[in-house]
């Protein structure tokens, strides 16, 4: 029953890989750095202090639209995914230590965020 399962979820990711390499996931993101540098420049606080590591260039991906843990439509959005390591001052001037950004982009805009770390 077990191994059922395990190769049920292979054959799974096996499709959504499928899907994902061959999805409309909008124009490659050429200027994805001044796109994420732009974003940050606009949300945080002391942004000028921030530190920014690229960890990758763009890569094809999805994500499930939800919105507070409630599908608002359900759909699932192909687009390119980045990731960023970045290090901020928080209010008291103190640098908070590098997390992990998820950039999500699409047609040259980002449409969503996540922060994992």
């Amino acid at each position: 029953m077990r191994e059922e399962r395990v190769l049920a979820e292979v054959e799974r990711k096996k499709i959504l890989q499928e899907q994902i390499n061959t999805a409309d996931c909008g124009v490659y993101p050429q200027n994805y750095k001044l796109i994420i540098q732009q974003y940050i420049l606009d949300s945080l606080k002391d942004a000028r202090s921030a530190q920014l590591r690229f960890i990758d260039n763009p890569r094809k991906t999805y994500f499930e639209d939800k919105h507070n843990g409630k599908l608002s439509t359900g759909e699932t959005v192909f687009c390119w995914i980045v990731s960023v390591n970045v290090n901020a001052k928080n209010s008291f001037g103190t640098y908070t230590g590098f997390q992990t950004w998820q950039f999500y982009i699409r047609d040259g805009k980002i449409i969503n965020v996540f922060i994992i770390s």
